[in-house]
């Protein structure tokens, strides 16, 4: 039986409307869930969020998933019931994937003997449970499958993936050290495959403060994509931004300023200078200068990142919010109050609408904007800004976490102010200019 796949019924507008009723559901579930269970279902609805931001690029990433399950169908297709087949077909087509898993969780019962296809079968269910943003059962689907092969590079691959979407940075971190292993024993250590785990895991290890791994992994990720890609390849830009954030972490300000300028050459090459992504480069080149002290550089070139992302993402897209974060954290730096607020504000509103108030990403646009008033004296504002932020914060990381402890240092600072001042701190959250709290990693408060 071979048929080929047609997804002429996935339509963006449908995998929309999926993604809000999924939003929707999820809200709900976390309002009645325990404390676990809620973490999850909120989680799942900042997924939903961040997906229905990302517009087309998401439903792109979403048929892709959908054209490898029915593919994976057809590999076995005389595994399963005709009608059944037919019926999980036509979900898939439609963008529904519940018929489809039903058939795979029948499959792994039936096989369990047969290793490989069982653990096959749970990970196909693991990344449909994903796709619909079940991110507990995504996680039991996998953790099942990796029991059966515990050395699958792929299995370990989107099983880390499944993790940091769930919270568990600590856990996604290993399951990427035993990914890239597994991919240097399956596929070989100058593999593409050993190339996507190393880059995964580097960028672990940075955000955990590992420097001397992450950078042993970035650069070994860069040269195997030259070699494997090219050297003018875009995706070897990317390895070189990431690697020049890493040596301009550590202070290594030359090393990363050659990195950046090649990167830069790159991707003027190999994207335009329209392209998002070199949008990106020219706002890592901006933090760089800044660093250096270049301020008048900084500045011209964060504002060409906003430029080109206002063109190329549009004017409520998340990642317009960062670039605007960080020149608005230039101004602030510089004394220009006014003018970092104007940026800051359009920062939050963007991703209040586009990731909704329990985003991390939301809650450091607040953070941010927080830290701002509290320098301009607005202690009212600070206090209502540092304590949203610290809510989402505490419950994303934890509260021993530096962001956490952050915020929380600056809203006590400033409800110590308003009390002085013979002002309830209470009253501030009356006129809070945002709608609740918390959910996944996004950059640093300025």
């Amino acid at each position: 039986m071979t048929q080929t796949s047609d997804l002429s019924g996935f339509t963006l507008a449908g995998h929309q409307r999926r993604l809000r009723e999924a939003e929707r559901l999820m809200a709900a579930e976390a309002e009645k869930g325990g404390r676990k269970e809620s973490l999850l279902a909120r989680r799942a609805a900042t997924l939903a969020r961040e997906r229905l931001a990302l517009g087309e690029e998401s439903f792109l990433e979403a048929r892709r998933a959908r054209d490898s399950s029915l593919r994976m169908l057809e590999r076995l297709h005389n595994q399963f019931d005709v009608e059944d087949l037919k019926v999980a077909r036509e979900g898939l087509e439609q963008g529904e994937g519940d018929a489809a898993e039903v058939l795979f969780a029948e499959l792994e019962e039936r096989q369990l003997p047969a290793i490989s296809r069982a653990a096959w079968a749970a990970h196909q269910q693991g990344l449909l449970a994903w796709e619909s943003l079940r991110l507990a059962d995504a996680r039991a689907h996998m953790d099942r499958a990796l029991r059966l092969e515990p050395d699958n590079w792929s299995l370990l691959r989107d099983g880390a993936e499944i993790l940091a979407a769930c919270g568990d940075e600590a856990g996604a971190r290993r399951m990427r050290a035993r990914a890239l292993k597994a991919a240097e024993a399956g596929f070989g250590r100058d593999s593409a495959e050993a190339a996507e785990a190393a880059g995964r895991l580097a960028a672990s290890e940075h955000a955990r403060g590992d420097w001397a791994e992450a950078e042993r992994n970035y650069r070994r990720a860069l040269a195997l994509d030259e070699e494997l890609l090219g050297p003018e390849a875009p995706d070897v830009a990317a390895r070189l931004a990431a690697l020049a954030g890493l040596l301009r972490d550590q202070g290594r300000i030359a090393e990363a300023e050659a990195a950046l300028t090649r990167a830069l050459q790159i991707g003027r090459g190999a994207l335009g200078e329209e392209h998002p992504e070199f949008g990106a480069l020219l706002g890592a080149l901006g933090g760089l200068r800044r660093a250096q002290g270049r301020l008048d550089e900084a500045a011209e070139l964060l504002a060409e990142a906003i430029r080109v992302a206002r063109a190329s993402v549009g004017g409520r897209h998340p990642t317009l919010a960062l670039r605007l974060n960080n020149l608005a954290g230039l101004r602030r730096a510089q004394g220009f109050f006014a003018e970092a607020e104007t940026l800051y504000k359009e920062a939050v509103k963007i991703d209040l609408d586009a990731l909704g108030p329990h985003h991390p990403g939301t809650a450091i646009d607040m953070a941010n904007l927080a830290g701002l008033y509290e320098e301009m004296g607005v202690d009212m504002e600070a206090e209502d800004l540092f304590s949203a932020a610290e809510a989402v914060f505490r419950e994303v990381h934890g509260p021993a976490h530096g962001l956490t402890r952050l915020a929380a240092e600056g809203r006590l600072r400033a409800a110590r102010r308003l009390a002085l001042e013979g002002i309830s701190p209470a009253r501030s959250s009356d006129t809070a200019p945002h709608g609740g709290r918390s959910s996944v990693p996004r950059g640093e408060i300025a």
